[in-house]
């Protein structure tokens, strides 16, 4: 597949590339964590290296297409500190892939070099503002890269690996899957129900088989992997936990609460928490369903291809955001999934990327003294997360809600 248009925009995605691995292997690198979710990703690796059956012999938490990010380190590293350099070079070349890739999507979208230019800013400096290593340590930045290429693809045309693009990306972490249904529509919009048909069978094929295997080596142990999800409490990061935890602290209701430690993350305990975690889920869900429907129904119903793209561009992430922003569980690494989404908008794109900015920044801040909120809920610490969960929130509304009168989205 072509990436590049022109040579400008070439000169632009290769040069921000090179930025981003001087980032990377510069100030992300004086980030490297002393814990991270390296060392659970090393254990499936030496396990599965020594003739375990994933799923089955060994307890993965993860979608089938994430091993590969698991795997692929252990093979040039076998110590905890070494893979940890091995994953973290992985993930330099896949962050610069994703730069290529989401500056080529936002040229062909009709964006100039400005919006170019900060689109690959924007994801070359990212990994260093949200702290605490969470993008070197982490491998969201794979299912990123695959939602990127989807978007380029889908731009250029071709729903089909658009879909099967958007596939892989569920394979390897769930969430891209929520953006398939508004491309499934613009498939069906340009060419019919064969079109559909042919979109929908590229997304059982990149995303589909996969889960189909790894539930037949895995058995039980694989559907065990998403009862796991299904299981979690209230994070205490999450939009429903931070209302709890400031009502407590600024208003005197509720409370006392106080953190647990389980699956693996920080999560609430305490008065309201049960009903605050069931309302999230609700909500989260019913968002993400609106969007889809609306998503779907206006990608069909626009007067161009053009209005078309990017109304499933809109409301494909709309159902993202929604799950980031008041889903249950809330990692910081969760807002590298919106890194490609500002510039790709029709509208207010620099006032976008200034709110998932500020909400990256904000998270940086809240990692240099992480567990001032964690253990003790200081109103400072309290009050800078509750600013970042209003700022997701507010931008996930804003992608939900009706959009402006029909009219051309271009640059």
């Amino acid at each position: 597949m072509r990436i590049f248009t022109n040579l400008s925009t070439m000169s632009i995605g290769t040069g921000l590339a090179l930025v981003s691995l001087l980032i990377w292997f510069g100030p992300a690198y004086a980030q490297l964590p002393d814990h991270g979710d390296t060392p659970v990703y090393i254990n499936y690796a030496r396990a599965i290296f020594s003739g375990q059956v994933p799923w089955r012999d060994i307890g993965i938490e993860y979608p089938p297409l994430a091993l590969p990010t698991f795997l692929i380190p252990y093979l040039f590293a076998r110590t905890p500190e070494g893979y940890l350099l091995a994953f973290m070079a992985m993930m330099a070349v896949i962050n610069a892939g994703l730069i290529v890739t989401t500056v080529a999507a936002v040229a062909e979208a009709g964006g100039g070099s400005r919006e170019q230019l900060g689109a690959g800013a924007l994801i070359a400096a990212a990994p260093v503002l949200i702290g605490a290593g969470t993008a070197v340590s982490r491998y969201d930045l794979w299912p990123t890269l695959l939602v990127a290429i989807a978007l380029l693809t889908m731009l250029r045309g071709n729903t089909r690996w658009a879909a099967g693009s958007l596939g892989a990306g569920a394979a390897a972490k769930i969430w891209p899957g929520l953006m398939l249904l508004p491309v499934l529509a613009l498939a069906y919009r340009r060419g019919g129900r064969r079109e559909l048909t042919r979109a929908a069978a590229m997304a059982m094929l990149f995303g589909g088989l996969p889960f189909i295997i790894a539930f037949g080596i895995g058995g039980n142990g694989f559907i065990d992997s998403f009862e796991y999800h299904l299981r979690r409490p209230l994070q205490i990061e999450s939009f429903g936990s931070v209302l709890l935890v400031s009502m407590w602290r600024f208003a005197g209701i509720g409370g006392p609460l106080r953190d647990d430690v389980s699956f693996g993350s920080f999560n609430l305990e305490g008065p309201g928490v049960i009903l605050m975690t069931g309302t999230s889920e609700v909500l989260s869900i019913s968002l993400i369903l609106i969007a889809n429907f609306l998503g779907a129904r206006r990608v069909i119903s626009v007067g161009n291809d053009d209005q078309a793209v990017r109304a499933a561009i809109r409301f494909g992430f709309a159902a993202v955001i929604a799950l980031v922003a008041f889903g249950k569980v809330m990692s910081p690494q969760f807002l590298l999934w919106l890194l490609p989404l500002p510039f790709l908008l029709a509208g207010k794109r620099w006032v976008t990327a200034g709110v998932l900015l500020a909400a990256i920044g904000l998270t940086g801040v809240l990692f240099l003294d992480y567990y001032r909120f964690v253990k003790e809920m200081e109103p400072l610490w309290t009050a800078i997360l509750l600013l970042r969960n209003l700022l997701l929130a507010g931008l996930a509304l804003s992608l939900v809600l009706p959009a402006q009168p029909r009219r051309a989205l271009a640059f």
